[in-house]
């Protein structure tokens, strides 16, 4: 398996956020990422996950769309998603984006803003992160990367 930069992804797969349209995601200051799990009959998108770079901790998505920044120094993943092709690749993206976060001198912070769901809060704190804020619309968690 293996973190992959995405150009496209099918929005209609995303439970999460999916009135964002793909060049919302596509946009300056923001990246697709997707898990690539190589089969016998090809490459295959386990996960996605959605970065907006921004110059601090977000609320909310509107608040999102105005801290961003092609220069922030905060990775903030504002989706994610299993595509249903790959069991636990949830688990296995947040892992390897968390690497890849770490690796990147360029980048302070990983948080997230996830909605206020039981999922979504026990996926975060079963995979390390720590709950930095909680809220009227969101969560943020916080993977730590040193």
């Amino acid at each position: 398996m293996k973190l992959i930069k995405l150009d496209s992804i099918d929005i209609t797969l995303d439970p999460v956020r999916p009135e964002l349209s793909l060049d919302y995601r596509k946009d300056l200051g923001r990246e697709i990422y997707g898990l690539s799990y190589f089969r016998s009959y090809g490459n295959v998108i386990g996960a996605v996950v959605c970065i907006s770079y921004c110059s601090g901790v977000p609320k909310t998505v509107s608040e999102m769309t105005e801290l961003t920044n092609p220069n922030g120094h905060i990775a903030v993943a504002y989706t994610l998603f299993n595509t249903g092709k790959v069991k636990g690749s949830g688990k296995n993206l947040i892992e390897l984006l968390h690497q890849h976060m770490k690796d990147n001198s360029d980048i302070t912070r990983l948080v997230t803003l996830s909605p206020k769901t039981d999922m979504a809060k026990n996926f975060h704190l079963s995979m390390g992160a720590k709950m930095i804020n909680e809220n009227t619309e969101s969560y943020n968690f916080e993977y730590d990367l040193f």
